[in-house]
């Protein structure tokens, strides 16, 4: 094949494009070991050797050939991995900041919302450790799961937090018992019925129903195991009593001597 052909051949192949018999463009392909949606930490260093290849060649190349550029299908997906990152962490703030304020509002003491907040916080790290042990990797989907998880995360907690608070027993102890003896069954109940509607997605013939179901039966079991032993020990050890803690807009009035 001459020099000619292979040209033509090219052309047609938009390889190469000639224009006024100027070369307009040339296209070079090269092939990697690097999957296509492998995730980002996976690609980087890749990306970055091919930089620093375009960059190196493109200083050597005369003034008429300069403006050499990498792309990639396997590039383009990056940029939105970083957005996921972001979005996901700017939820889980949004999530925690918002059920503390409800926790403020339901429990009108800053101790127990706080120690809420943090076996929320417990319960979400060891979901994000359960999805990383399984191999997901953060995706759309996974990045939605994680802002969703925070309500199921919160909701025993707080059952237990706002009877905690409202409780007639006088020591931490009294009080912690209560709340195990009139919210244990119903938190519980709550627990096995969500278990449940979890459970069956794993049968379901999509990926994203197993991983769904994935999250809800891990989140709910976490969530249940938090609330009744963490946030029990939390409060059994430092859980406010006579009033401490209690919100100084909400604080409640002790009844005045009639006066005669």
């Amino acid at each position: 094949m001459t020099t000619q052909e292979a040209g033509l051949k090219a052309a047609q192949s938009s390889l190469l494009n000639i224009h006024n018999d100027r070369l307009v463009y040339m296209r070079v392909s090269s092939q990697t070991d690097v999957k296509r949606f492998a995730s980002r930490a996976t690609k980087l260093p890749t990306f970055e050797a091919y930089e620093e290849f375009v960059e190196i060649w493109d200083g050597k190349a005369p003034a008429e050939m300069k403006g050499f550029f990498q792309t990639s299908s396997a590039w383009t997906f990056m940029p939105t991995e970083v957005a996921f990152v972001t979005n996901a962490i700017q939820g889980i703030a949004i999530s925690i900041g918002f059920a503390l304020l409800i926790l403020l509002v339901a429990t009108h003491n800053w101790i127990v919302s706080l120690v809420s907040v943090l076996c929320v916080v417990i319960v979400v790290m060891s979901i994000v450790g359960i999805m990383h042990m399984n191999g997901q990797e953060l995706g759309t989907s996974e990045s939605i799961s994680i802002v969703i998880l925070i309500g199921f995360s919160v909701d025993y907690t707080v059952h237990l937090a706002a009877d905690y608070v409202h409780s007639a027993g006088r020591t931490r102890h009294d009080k912690m018992r209560q709340a195990y003896r009139e919210m244990g069954v119903s938190v519980f109940s709550g627990f096995v019925t969500t278990f449940g509607c979890g459970f069956f997605l794993f049968f379901g013939q999509l990926t994203f129903f197993s991983k769904f179901g994935l999250l809800i039966t891990t989140t709910v079991l976490f969530s249940i195991l938090v609330a009744l032993a963490t946030f029990g020990a939390f409060m059994h050890a430092l859980g406010p009593q006579e009033g401490k803690g209690e919100l100084t807009c909400c604080r409640r009035r002790e009844p005045r001597e009639p006066v005669h």
